[in-house]
């Protein structure tokens, strides 16, 4: 049996086609998260829902998905739950958190974020 491509909701993909995922679009989509712009931690609370819906895609997909997905999720929540228990954070004394991202190969902030940090002995 030979493979000559692929039909994808009426796109032919001719074989040997490399195809990228566009996740800052499904990350983006106002369909699936409601004001998208807006930043809302919220949103990602229900994850086992928005990785059945295939919607929440930090680690990427399909075969070059990252093999450390699973660890590096552990270590982030044992990360936070540790400084949560150990430290009190709140924003600078100015008030302000620059929210703003730049939009380029991977998204990051336009700004170091900048908190205060007290130690909770």
């Amino acid at each position: 049996m030979r493979c000559h491509g692929v039909l994808v909701q009426g796109y032919r993909i001719p074989k040997g086609t490399l195809v990228l995922s566009n996740v800052w679009a499904v990350h983006n989509d106002p369909k699936t998260y409601p004001r998208p712009e807006v930043f809302d931690a919220t949103r990602f609370l229900d994850m086992p829902r928005a990785r059945e819906l295939k919607v929440f895609l930090p680690f990427g997909v399909g075969t070059r998905q990252c093999t450390g997905m699973n660890m590096g999720l552990q270590e982030v929540a044992l990360l936070t739950a540790t400084l949560l228990k150990h430290f009190t954070f709140s924003p600078p004394p100015s008030g302000e958190v620059d929210l703003r991202a730049v939009y380029a190969q991977t998204m990051h902030p336009r700004t170091a974020y900048k908190v205060t940090c007290v130690c909770d002995n």
